[in-house]
């Protein structure tokens, strides 16, 4: 019985870590394409004067 409550907290973390990869992955890809935006736009207004 002890062993299944153990293998039941393991694929509760593995499921809780995934989310928290996922969550970080989508906060960071979300900042890059922020970054990238301003990038260009500054690119554009160096290139115009």
């Amino acid at each position: 019985m002890k062993q299944s409550r153990e293998l039941e907290t393991v694929k509760i973390a593995c499921k809780l870590g995934t989310t928290l990869d996922y969550l970080a992955t989508e906060a960071v890809s979300e900042a890059m394409d922020n970054y990238r935006d301003k990038y260009f736009e500054l690119k554009e207004k160096i290139i115009k004067h």
